[in-house]
């Protein structure tokens, strides 16, 4: 406008699924970074060589070892053993 390449303000981005899309990525990038960098500094990419020495490929390694359950970290949960009913 006050360069004289437009004659009236865009109406593009106002008030529209693109626009609120737009500013919820811009907002949350920044948070989800910082979330995904300290669980990655956590990470014992240890096992993920060793997973990949003993054969497995990078994906396979990738999905497996995270899921698989850390005794050294499990020691906190209740382990009840279920004794059936001596009726």
């Amino acid at each position: 406008m006050g360069v004289g390449l437009i004659k009236e303000p865009s109406t593009l981005l106002v008030y529209n699924d693109l626009s609120v899309l737009v500013v919820l990525i811009y907002v949350y990038f920044p948070f989800a970074t910082l979330a995904l960098y300290a669980a990655l500094e956590k990470f014992d990419f240890t096992q993920l060589n060793a997973a990949q020495d003993l054969g497995a490929r990078p994906d396979q390694a990738f999905r497996h070892i995270p899921a698989a359950p850390d005794p050294d970290r499990d020691h906190h949960r209740l382990h009840l053993r279920v004794h059936p009913d001596p009726r």
